[in-house]
């Protein structure tokens, strides 16, 4: 139940991340002493870079819940196992 609130509280840190690059590279934008032209170049270079790192963490993060719903699965899987043999050993005795 709680991992279908996980994607709620994931999109905010994407959002603050966002921001945080924004304000950085404006900042050092108005540090360097670069041309209009090269300044021009950045925001493309930036979409380039936000685009695969977001890429990157969504494929990571689906490896994740995939992997966490299968140890999830196969951790109900030995409770119940273990609690049908418990169950099949008393009715033998």
């Amino acid at each position: 139940m709680q991992q279908d609130n996980k994607p709620i509280f994931v999109f905010p840190l994407y959002l603050f991340i966002a921001i945080l690059n924004l304000i950085i590279i404006n900042q050092y934008l108005k540090s360097t002493g670069l041309s209009g032209g090269q300044i021009g170049m950045v925001p493309l270079i930036l979409m380039l870079y936000l685009l695969i790192a977001f890429v990157a963490s969504l494929i990571i993060f689906i490896i994740l819940l995939k992997w966490f719903e299968l140890i999830k699965s196969i951790n109900l899987l030995s409770c119940t196992n273990s609690s049908r043999g418990k169950s099949l050993s008393r009715t033998i005795k």
